[in-house]
């Protein structure tokens, strides 16, 4: 009686369609290496007129950061399921996707030799390890409290394959390339019998509750900010013991101010970073701008706001920072006005209230500290107190 064994075959990426011709290589979480000057990815697409061929262009390609959604149709199995407990603490989370491309599909990168990042994670955190939000749009958030969580991103490739089942000739799995065409006519003969895993590589305790989460592999923490400024009313309320005013603001979230603001190091320069409220108090770009950044961004949502004249207004503050410590300033809304803003004040490039684009510039770093900078407001209370001596003493003589 002959006995067939079942023959499985993995590989640790696969590529199809428009994103094999990648231009940019995958960095691997190598901190050193540069990235993309357009941060995406791009092809090369060269046209004919009148069968004289053009000089080629690179054109840019979608990203992780454009994906709002997967159909669910696309995830085949999920291990462990929902709600069991009994789980064997030494196996991996994982998911498996009908396309054995989709884990590299938006990856913004070809490959490093046999090495390519996929552009998803599995994320698997304890209860208290994370916060989510599903009032935020047009996906829910989940805000990680530990920096521990994520894989660190430059062995993310080792938690990703291609799986099939297939009977592929072995003089094929010599040569990479010549597998990965071969894939192609294994999903024309038997689409089901060829599919993708990604796997979490964080080792389940026993006894232990688990959520887990697919997310964009945004790689390993290399700085934290903190916003330290937090908005009255909205992300704290200051007057806790008043129950009767807070019934006023309905729920107010309670955030605690963080600690670490310290400027971003970047190929550009040390970048001092602002959050919302925080650019429109001079006090916070001067301290970013004291504690060495030699240009400024800062990150906000504009879109609670409901009115163009009120994010105008915000823009208009936000210019002012730009003017006081005389720094190159990067303001990048969620609903607009994102804008590029030189020392002067001035907008060389911005976008308009609810649109979408990239804005522009030639960032030039500064390392120079003003008078405001080095002064702060103490010439304001001066002339304060300096009026107060009048008004009173004047009044005497």
């Amino acid at each position: 009686m002959a006995i067939e064994v079942a023959k499985y075959q993995f590989q640790s990426w696969a590529r199809r369609g428009i994103a094999a011709h990648i231009n940019e290589q995958d960095t691997l979480g190598n901190p050193a290496a540069l990235l993309p000057p357009n941060e995406r990815a791009s092809v090369p697409i060269g046209v004919s007129i009148n069968a004289t061929p053009q000089t080629p262009k690179d054109f840019a390609l979608i990203g992780p950061g454009d994906i709002i959604g997967i159909q669910r149709e696309m995830i085949v199995r999920t291990e462990p399921r929902n709600w069991i407990t009994n789980v064997e603490p030494n196996y991996l989370a994982f998911i498996e996707f009908y396309d054995e491309d989709f884990p590299w599909r938006y990856t913004p990168a070809r490959p490093n030799g046999e090495r390519l990042r996929p552009w998803l994670a599995v994320l698997v955190l304890k209860e208290g390890e994370f916060d989510r939000d599903d009032r935020r749009l047009p996906l829910p958030v989940v805000s990680v409290k530990t920096q521990n969580a994520w894989p660190p991103s430059d062995e993310s490739w080792l938690f990703a394959h291609v799986h099939t089942e297939q009977d592929i000739a072995p003089d094929q799995l010599s040569d990479l390339e010549e597998y990965l065409r071969s894939l192609r006519d294994a999903v024309t003969t038997d689409p089901d019998k060829i599919y993708s895993r990604l796997m979490s590589p964080r080792h389940l305790e026993p006894n232990k509750a688990y959520t887990a989460f697919l997310v964009p592999s945004s790689g390993e923490f290399q700085r934290v900010y903190e916003k330290g400024r937090l908005v009255p009313f909205a992300e704290y309320f200051p007057f806790a013991g008043l129950t009767l005013l807070r019934r006023q603001f309905g729920e107010v979230r309670e955030f605690t101010p963080g600690a670490q603001q310290a400027p971003f190091p970047t190929p550009l320069g040390a970048a001092g970073m602002m959050i919302c409220n925080e650019a429109m108090v001079g006090s916070e770009a001067v301290a970013r701008v004291r504690q060495g950044a030699e240009w400024l961004v800062t990150l906000t949502n504009d879109s609670w706001v409901g009115r163009r004249q009120y994010a105008e207004i915000a823009l208009a503050m936000v210019r002012l920072r730009a003017v006081e410590v005389r720094r190159w300033l990067v303001r990048a809304s969620t609903s607009g006005p994102s804008a590029m803003i030189d020392p002067a004040g001035r907008i060389v490039d911005a976008l308009p209230f609810d649109a979408h684009g990239t804005v522009r510039a030639a960032v030039v770093p500064r390392r120079d500290l003003t008078v405001y900078a080095r002064l702060g407001d103490a010439f304001a209370w001066a002339c304060v107190a300096a009026t107060v001596l009048v008004v009173v003493f004047g009044r005497r003589v």
